[in-house]
């Protein structure tokens, strides 16, 4: 079951998306990092570009 994001965790994994997205040149992508804020730990899980099929949690 995954976790609801808090709103700071929202902010910051959208932030790490963009810049990762820049800089990926094959996927899937699964990688994890801590929140600025609450040091959270944060999913990320690409397994296409954003804008071509949509991402996944």
């Amino acid at each position: 079951m995954a976790d609801v994001l808090q709103p700071c965790c929202v902010a910051a994994r959208e932030a790490y998306v963009r810049r990762l997205v820049l800089g990926i040149v094959s996927y899937p992508v699964i990688k994890s990092f801590p929140c600025p804020e609450c040091r959270r730990i944060v999913p990320v899980r690409l397994y296409a570009p954003p804008g071509e099929a949509g991402e996944s949690a």
